[in-house]
């Protein structure tokens, strides 16, 4: 017969949510970095024309995914402390 233990892995879950959360500020910095790019390329490259103006638009929404995926990383990191601070409170052991 199959006990109803729920066995946790504090240190592991932890570690995958720092993980995703480091891995989400990489991806951030390299948005940044696309936009710098993509900024340098309209001011001396592209200066003019219909492709400036499309380019133009285009930082402009990738400028609108800054901080997204950051706040996605720290929500994740959030929810992983959430959760081991649950499941502490419900099995009185402290993580």
């Amino acid at each position: 017969m199959a006990g109803k233990e729920l066995i946790i892995e504090e240190s592991n879950c932890r570690e995958i949510g720092n993980y995703l959360y480091n891995q989400g500020m990489e991806i951030e910095n390299i948005i940044n970095k696309y936009i710098t790019i993509l900024q340098a390329i309209l001011s001396s490259g592209i200066v003019s024309g219909d492709v400036s103006i499309a380019l133009q638009t285009y930082i402009t929404y990738v400028n609108a995914m800054k901080g997204q995926i950051e706040n996605i990383s720290k929500a994740i990191k959030n929810q992983t402390e959430d959760f081991l601070r649950d499941m502490e409170s419900v099995d009185n052991i402290t993580f």
